[in-house]
């Protein structure tokens, strides 16, 4: 699926899904124009977040289905770990809405405490072709998920 068929599937106007995802009007120009190509994991941030979770997939589009799985969501607050149930992409959009300004990496660990998936932090201003999936000011953001295979 490309960026202006997410746009379409959505039904938003680019302007809406800049916002909604958190993409620069211009950034997102660029990719649906294809004068730049974004980096692929922040595609499949947006096919994960846009596709299976905000609108569902399109008519005839298989998802892979995975068994149900523990997963514990470390947001580097020292705290004990926040356990989840389901699939990696659940724990990630848990883990997504549970931010904490921790300025910490926040890491997905799966039933046998090995790290499955990382969101990292930035101590910078992002630039015009990063992925953010959440800002703190001037302070940093956190960044593209990244998903050990």
């Amino acid at each position: 699926m490309t960026i202006n068929e997410m746009i379409q599937h959505t039904g938003l106007s680019k302007a809406a899904f800049a916002r909604k995802y958190k993409i620069k009007l211009r950034t997102l120009e660029d990719w649906s124009y294809g004068k730049k190509m974004p980096r692929s994991e922040c595609m499949f941030y947006l096919l994960e977040r846009c596709v299976t979770f905000d609108y569902g997939a399109p008519t005839g589009t298989k998802i892979k289905e995975e068994n149900n799985m523990k997963y514990y969501i470390d947001y580097g607050t020292g705290a004990e770990s926040e356990q989840t149930d389901g699939t990696i992409e659940a724990a990630m959009e848990t883990a997504t809405d549970g931010l904490r300004f921790t300025q910490k990496d926040v890491i997905i660990y799966d039933e046998d405490k090995s790290e499955v998936a990382r969101l990292p932090w930035w101590e910078i201003v992002p630039g015009e072709d990063d992925c953010v999936t959440a800002r703190y000011g001037d302070f940093g953001f956190y960044g593209e998920w990244t998903i050990n295979e």
